[in-house]
């Protein structure tokens, strides 16, 4: 998954509006916690890319519409824990990766409604398991080796 280049396109998205106002603005707001709001405001709620910044929690840097993440999407925790892919409703939706070096694994796979439908666990040290979810808990997993992880990885992201 490609990375972005956040404070590139927080700049891009600077000249955008002050170039071209189509009733969004750039705004930044930073609460006396801590707590930042950075990107595009509509009606007063986020709508484009913005950035939600809870110092002592987590950070996301991610598309909005109407106050939602909508979207790509990118959450980073305090912790190390990582979670890139797509929203819906403000939900984890589609095709995402969480990176848990907690545990030091990487999962690769579908969500629905912020939980775990399908996908592939890989471990640090190298191999994989394939997955499948009811209400986000294990109900079947297997091994697989290299080929078998490049196939499902491959029709999970298409």
């Amino acid at each position: 998954m490609a990375k972005r280049n956040i404070e590139s396109e927080i700049e891009n998205d600077k000249n955008l509006i002050s170039n071209h106002s189509n009733h969004s603005k750039y705004s930044k707001i930073i609460f006396p916690n801590g707590v930042k709001f950075e990107g595009q405001f509509k009606n007063g709620e986020l709508d484009g890319f913005a950035i939600q910044d809870f110092p002592d929690y987590y950070r996301f840097e991610g598309d909005f519409v109407n106050g939602k993440r909508n979207g790509y999407g990118v959450e980073i925790y305090k912790n190390g824990f990582r979670f890139e892919g797509h929203y819906k409703n403000d939900k984890r939706n589609g095709f995402g990766v969480i990176i848990n070096p907690l545990v030091e694994q990487t999962f690769e796979g579908i969500f629905k409604d912020n939980k775990r439908v399908y996908g592939l666990i890989t471990f640090d040290d190298g191999h994989h398991w394939e997955i499948k979810y009811r209400s986000n808990k294990k109900y079947r997993k297997r091994s697989i080796n290299e080929c078998e992880y490049e196939t499902i990885l491959g029709s999970l992201k298409s």
